[in-house]
């Protein structure tokens, strides 16, 4: 089902007039790991570029510490600005200040449900090729994502790392679609799903708890195996499950049936 993966894509759109394989896609699992480690964001980076062509054309950087927000250049915002577009919807800022201000960890999340399959960040998007060849974002195909944070905001107000200068977070990295512009978080031990059709011309991308994901893989191996599925041993599980629940249910009518003739 996935398949295995490394970083972000710095090549230059020279050749996207290309034709595109409508009936190409894939899946892709990219593990974020220990965010403290120095060469994290190489880590992840390689992992994207690995994958091949993403019209994203994905970038992984880091952004200034914001528990600490003071610089000895100027003052940060204390919060990470994030912003959510349903389908066929107006962008509209998160409003909820709680989450932007613990967007740099996924503590509270795991706190609440240590197993989950939640998504911490998203994105949506569908591209066409340019004037100048290179990929843009399409206007003609619904585009969507959630809690995202926008780059250039983030640089007007200081919050993408120099470390020449500043002090980068250590338990949170950024994904940034250089295309459309959109910035995922990427907090520690966080895994990041790549869906991607018509040969990386779209694209879906949930960030969600890589701690949780592992276990779940564990688990449930076959959910996430790249072998082929067989369809007679998947429709006898699934008659073994419903003759199995059928025993359930009845036993809950047998039971229910003497209450009610007492």
């Amino acid at each position: 089902m996935y398949g295995s993966a490394s970083t972000v894509c710095r090549k230059e759109h020279a050749n996207m007039n290309t034709a595109v394989n409508t009936e190409s896609s894939s899946s892709y699992i990219v593990w974020v790991g220990n965010a403290t480690m120095h060469d994290a964001v190489e880590h992840v980076q390689e992992q994207i570029d690995n994958i091949g062509f993403l019209a994203a054309c994905y970038e992984v950087i880091r952004p200034v510490c914001i528990r600490y927000c003071v610089s000895s250049r100027r003052y940060f915002k204390r919060y990470m600005p994030l912003y959510s577009q349903p389908d066929n919807e107006r962008e509209r800022p998160v409003a909820d200040l709680q989450q932007c201000w613990e967007a740099a960890t996924m503590d509270e999340m795991r706190e609440n449900q240590p197993i989950n399959m939640q998504t911490f960040s998203y994105e949506f998007a569908t591209f066409d090729v340019g004037k100048n060849g290179r990929s843009i974002e399409s206007r003609e195909l619904s585009n969507s994502h959630w809690a995202t944070a926008h780059y250039e905001e983030l640089v007007e107000n200081g919050l993408i790392s120099d470390d020449r200068y500043d002090e980068y977070d250590p338990m949170l990295l950024l994904l940034h679609d250089r295309t459309t512009g959109n910035v995922l978080l990427l907090p520690d031990q966080s895994a990041i799903i790549i869906n991607q059709w018509s040969s990386g011309w779209g694209m879906e991308t949930s960030v969600v708890d890589g701690i949780s994901l592992s276990e779940l893989m564990g688990r449930y191996p076959k959910l996430f195996d790249d072998s082929p599925v067989d369809e007679c041993d998947m429709m006898s599980e699934i008659l073994a499950l419903e003759e199995q629940l059928n025993r359930i249910c009845g036993s809950l009518y047998d039971n229910n049936q003497k209450k009610e003739h007492k």
